[in-house]
């Protein structure tokens, strides 16, 4: 059986989709699920099903299919549909537009519009669940093989990660924004609430800083379109936490690295690398 006749057969295990006639496009993206569109009576869906090995960190899935319906009702999220987390299954809403690229990144524009949306995102009540770096980073610890060049800088990677103030507030965030998690339609939204929980608000800033390499003006500005000013208190806590997510960013990447080589990884790792020594 292919993956797209399995993932119709899970389909037609949803109440309402047991004979009804649909097909399936697979989806690229994401490491830790399978994703298919799915076009049935003039509508378009999306159908996502969770891997049974996770590569990297997440797993509360009764939590992220919660908090994308509470972002959902907001209009920043695809809206829910049909969700079973004992399975890993979710059924949602489709979403029509493009998903960000890192270019679109530079314009003053877009940092405007990412800013007002964690802004609004980080309004949502806080669910509980506390964002634990120090255990996200000993699970990317442990997924390294011991006797490997880059084990030394990854202990100083825990170390910063260990050395990190707590929050000062916390706020529910998405954890994981960067352009491939950004859509653009009638307006911008998020993709994939894999990782969200409540955490330091500037961890969510950090994330597309850190991992888009973005410069000095640009983090300024981002900083500036969510809060509505940049005060050296903000700076500070921004700083921080750039800091931390590039220590876990280097983890996550040599896990990656370690289960297939690439040379983009080899590079960013490189730069992550430069910017925490």
């Amino acid at each position: 059986m292919t993956s797209t006749e399995a993932a119709r057969a899970i389909l037609a295990s949803i109440p309402g989709w047991t004979t009804r006639p649909a097909n399936l496009t697979v989806l690229h993206g994401g490491l830790n699920h399978r994703t298919f569109r799915v076009e049935s009576d003039g509508e378009r869906y999306v159908l996502r099903i969770a891997s049974q090995e996770r590569v990297t960190g997440g797993g509360n899935r009764a939590l992220e299919y919660s908090l994308q319906q509470q972002a959902a009702a907001r209009g920043l999220a695809a809206t829910v549909l049909f969700a079973d987390a004992s399975r890993g299954l979710v059924l949602m809403e489709y979403l029509q537009g493009d998903v960000l690229t890192p270019r679109q990144l530079a314009s003053r524009s877009t940092l405007q519009q990412i800013g007002e949306l964690l802004c609004e995102l980080h309004a949502q009540p806080l669910c509980g669940v506390n964002f634990d770096p120090l255990a996200a980073a000993e699970t990317y610890l442990d997924k390294l093989e011991p006797g490997r060049s880059s084990a030394a800088f990854a202990r100083q990677c825990i170390e910063i990660v260990s050395n990190t103030p707590p929050p000062r507030e916390r706020r529910c965030c998405h954890n994981d924004v960067v352009a491939s998690n950004l859509i653009q339609g009638r307006s911008l939204q998020l993709l994939d609430f894999e990782y969200a929980c409540d955490n330091e608000p500037m961890f969510d800033l950090a994330s597309l800083i850190g991992w888009h390499n973005l410069a000095a003006n640009e983090s300024k500005l981002l900083l500036e379109a969510y809060a509505g000013e940049f005060t050296q208190e903000l700076g500070a806590r921004l700083s921080a936490q750039c800091r931390l997510f590039d220590a876990l960013q280097w983890l996550w990447l040599a896990v990656r690295q370690c289960q297939q080589p690439e040379n983009w990884k080899e590079t960013q790792m490189a730069k992550v690398r430069k910017r925490l020594i």
